[in-house]
């Protein structure tokens, strides 16, 4: 019959067990605790078109729109923010059409009203030449909430197939229920064959800015267009 015996641990181990030991309670000791952080950022909020437009509601038809807009929870402020992308261009006015040139335009190159032509032909040969207009005055709404007024009108006059001259006729802005703060930047660019311009109008209800720009282009041949809610000339 074999009989087994435990070995005894050796002085060796013991050692090095109470030195391990040792060093645990004495690094557990010396631990800071480290507080929980905590955030203060606002909560993503991803909200629903009906939640923007109630939000736009509350605000914009109130009695006082900065002071409700300050009372407004952090969720309710940034899905008022979110609202103000759907902001478009609504209840489009537009006139256009050809025009007599001034004494100026004809210096700068304008053909006369009454610059002979010598046939049909030579004319339709010729390319187009003339002075032109296009005004254009919209609304700008939050969903079904209408929150300014803009207007813009371009002249400008091309021979030869050049633009000869350009300029703005008519600009401004009223508030709805929005404040209308004035004209902001405007900027032009004649590429030759067309003249770009830009205008932007400032909105304001209490710290939100709103800023629009309406744009034009008129062509050398007297085609026209208006890029919505564009301030870039390229």
């Amino acid at each position: 019959m074999k009989i087994s015996y435990l070995a005894r641990p050796t002085p060796v181990l013991c050692v090095l067990a109470a030195a391990l030991a040792v060093g645990m309670s004495a690094g557990t000791a010396g631990a800071t605790a480290v507080p929980p952080t905590t955030s203060t950022a606002t909560p993503s909020v991803h909200p629903t078109s009906a939640q923007q437009r109630a939000v736009a509601a509350e605000v914009l038809g109130s009695a006082n729109p900065a002071s409700t807009y300050q009372r407004l929870s952090p969720t309710d402020r940034a899905t008022f923010d979110s609202a103000q992308t759907q902001v478009r261009a609504t209840d489009v006015v537009t006139r256009s059409g050809r025009r007599a040139p001034t004494a100026a335009e004809i210096a700068a190159g304008a053909p006369s009203a009454t610059s002979p032509v010598a046939s049909s032909l030579a004319l339709a040969a010729q390319p187009a030449s003339g002075c032109w207009y296009y005004y254009r005055s919209q609304n700008w709404s939050d969903f079904d909430l209408r929150e300014g007024t803009t207007w813009l009108q371009l002249d400008w006059c091309a021979a030869g197939g050049r633009i000869t001259s350009w300029n703005i006729a008519d600009r401004g802005g009223q508030g709805s229920l929005f404040n209308y703060d004035g004209l902001g930047a405007s900027g032009a660019n004649n590429v030759g064959w067309e003249v770009r311009v830009y205008q932007q109008y400032k909105f304001s209800v209490g710290p939100k800015t709103f800023q629009p720009c309406m744009q034009i282009r008129g062509g050398a041949t007297g085609l026209y267009s208006s890029p919505t809610k564009s301030c870039n000339l390229n």
